[in-house]
């Protein structure tokens, strides 16, 4: 059964008001219509008919347990727990979220391997490049190719005579050539009259326009070889100066024996990965270091590690604040990995929730309209 993201938006209460609406659009079943039997003949997975732009699916099992699942435009809700049947209805009931465990906890220290060792790599080309493309905000974007749009409804000309095309291809070929130069040209000056950032963006707009122009004559050469059956010109991008040239991305190679030290945080229940869990590392020598996990979960610290570290406080915003410090070393290097229990942040969709026993079909009070039905 579809289950809810962690993290997914909820309202508060039972989030029905974008559907009370449907209240008014139809009766009740009548008492005739609904006879409940033995419990057990209702189990079976439901899914929701009736409403407009909203999906929803109930899992009634035999052993007296449900799972529930709404999704209704950006609004996703999700909820587990008993059902009953009552009279000529099914009720359904969530268990109170507990909170009388921790909402962090300690799983393992680990040692630094292949993966850590891949995503600092990752984060420090980032960085470098980052830099790179604040010192060249004229850079193009990955994989940036110009395309120029087809001449809809139009008929093609008459095909020229085979020298003529490929004049026109060793033009188009020309005029590449001379728009790759202007790049060029037009880079290495911005960089030589732009030590400061806050020299203007006129240069930077010349030299975008310069890209622009270089992309489309190269697209209109290769187009323009292909016409005249030539093979497609060998057209190497602009070479731009030193201070552009952008950090490789090769792969790194694990280092488990480095002094690296990182923690990495995720969801106790899924094993979803945490970004955004701000993590206070407390070493040996009462000093403390701040950190925020991001891709994969992890937060490393920065350069090689000199202290060992013996505890940490985790915290994500909009969650009860907890000053206890969950202590783990003294570590020097490695991963220490900790986990969330995101189901005590979950706002429940519903404490309880009735559904009428119509015939086969369950209608939910809430929005009359609507049949969970079962399927075969």
């Amino acid at each position: 059964m579809t289950r809810g993201k962690p993290g997914a938006r909820r309202h508060g209460g039972f989030g029905w008001l974008a559907l009370a609406w449907l209240a008014l659009a139809a009766p009740t079943p009548s008492a005739a219509q609904a006879r409940p039997a033995d419990p057990a003949r209702f189990a079976g997975h439901y899914y929701l008919s009736g409403v407009m732009e909203t999906g929803s699916e109930l899992l009634l099992r035999a052993d007296g347990s449900f799972e529930w699942y709404l999704s209704y435009g950006a609004l996703d809700q999700a909820a587990q727990g008993t059902w009953r049947v009552e009279g000529d209805a099914i009720v359904l009931a969530t268990a109170p979220v507990r909170t009388d465990k921790p909402l962090f906890s300690y799983l393992a220290t680990e040692p630094w391997g292949a993966e850590a060792e891949q995503e600092r790599h990752r984060r420090i080309l980032a960085e470098a490049e980052a830099i790179v493309r604040a010192r060249c905000p004229f850079l193009p974007e990955p994989d940036v190719e110009a395309m120029l749009p087809p001449m809809i409804g139009t008929v093609g000309p008459t095909p020229a005579p085979a020298p003529v095309l490929r004049e026109r291809a060793a033009a188009a070929l020309r005029a590449a050539v001379s728009s790759r130069t202007q790049v060029e040209s037009l880079a290495r000056r911005w960089i030589s009259d732009n030590a400061s950032p806050d020299s203007g963006d006129a240069g930077v707009d010349r030299v975008l326009a310069a890209q622009s122009a270089w992309l489309n004559a190269r697209y209109a050469a290769f187009e323009a070889a292909r016409e005249a059956g030539l093979p497609k010109p060998l057209l190497t991008d602009p070479v731009l100066p030193g201070q552009c040239t952008l950090p490789g991305d090769e792969e790194p190679t694990p280092q488990p024996s480095a002094r690296q030290l990182g923690v990495r945080v995720t969801d106790l229940a899924s094993q979803q990965p945490m970004r955004n869990v701000q993590v206070l590392l407390r070493y040996a020598d009462g000093s403390d270091e701040r950190l925020t996990t991001g891709s994969g979960g992890f937060a490393f610290v920065a350069g090689t590690a000199a202290k060992q570290a013996t505890s940490a406080t985790l915290h994500i915003d909009g969650a009860p604040t907890s000053d206890k410090a969950i202590a783990f070393g003294p570590l020097g290097s490695g991963i220490v990995r900790f986990a969330v229990d995101l189901q005590q942040l979950a706002t429940p969709a519903f404490t309880t929730f009735r559904l009428r026993v119509a015939g086969a079909a369950l209608i939910p009070e809430s929005f009359p309209k609507g049949r969970y039905e079962r399927q075969p």
